[in-house]
């Protein structure tokens, strides 16, 4: 009787064994919910494009001042985004009028080259050199010239006559012909009572050689 009773013990403790491993192995299998959002991080995101600007022949911008070339982009409503900009020298670009378009890839992102213009130059004021003067030069030297000039000048005005011809040179020496020299500075001039004129006009003409010069014209104003 006590076995029978062990025996009917043990069955049920067995079952409930079972009964509680099956439960577990139920519970352990179910499936992760599907319905769990998945983030992607994408690192190169690209800008939104511009919905507004106006296409055209980007390649008739190029030997334009730069100035002239993005009042033409603004008026088709490009914005900065919408291109970059290379400079020649690596500089940034404040003075528009400054550059020039030299090249635009054709890149979706067109890449615009720009030139740095330098100072523009402005034409020589400077008298062009007279073809006689080297000739007249190899003749009669302006040192020989001046010279003279000096002599003419103490003879005229024997009191007193002083040159100018560092400071004081209103003309260098001009070839007035293929033989004569033409010059005008300042002097001063004293005369017999002393009495100083400064800062008068002496205007001298020479020929001749530079062996032997000749003073043919003199004035002094």
């Amino acid at each position: 009787m006590k076995r029978g009773i062990a025996a009917l013990v043990a069955v049920a403790a067995l079952s409930v064994g079972l009964s509680a491993c099956g439960g577990s192995s139920s519970t352990s299998s179910s499936p992760v919910s599907s319905s769990t959002p998945t983030v992607v991080h994408s690192p190169n995101k690209t800008a939104p494009q511009n919905p507004n600007k106006k296409e055209f022949d980007l390649k008739t911008l190029v030997g334009q001042k730069w100035s002239d070339a993005s009042a033409k982009l603004t008026a088709n409503e490009w914005m900065p985004t919408d291109y970059v900009i290379k400079t020649d020298d690596g500089k940034m670009v404040f003075a528009k009028s400054n550059w020039t378009v030299t090249a635009i890839s054709d890149d979706p992102k067109p890449i615009i080259s720009l030139r740095h213009d330098t100072s523009t130059p402005q034409p020589s004021s400077a008298t062009p050199a007279d073809p006689r003067k080297s000739a007249l030069e190899q003749k009669l030297s302006p040192a020989a010239a001046l010279g003279a000039c000096r002599q003419y000048g103490k003879r005229q005005y024997p009191y007193g006559f002083k040159t100018h011809d560092i400071l004081g040179v209103i003309q260098d020496f001009t070839p007035k012909d293929d033989n004569t020299w033409f010059y005008k500075a300042t002097a001063d001039v004293t005369n017999q009572y002393g009495a100083k004129a400064k800062g008068l006009t002496y205007e001298c003409t020479v020929t001749g050689t530079t062996e032997a010069p000749q003073v043919v014209g003199f004035n002094v104003y």
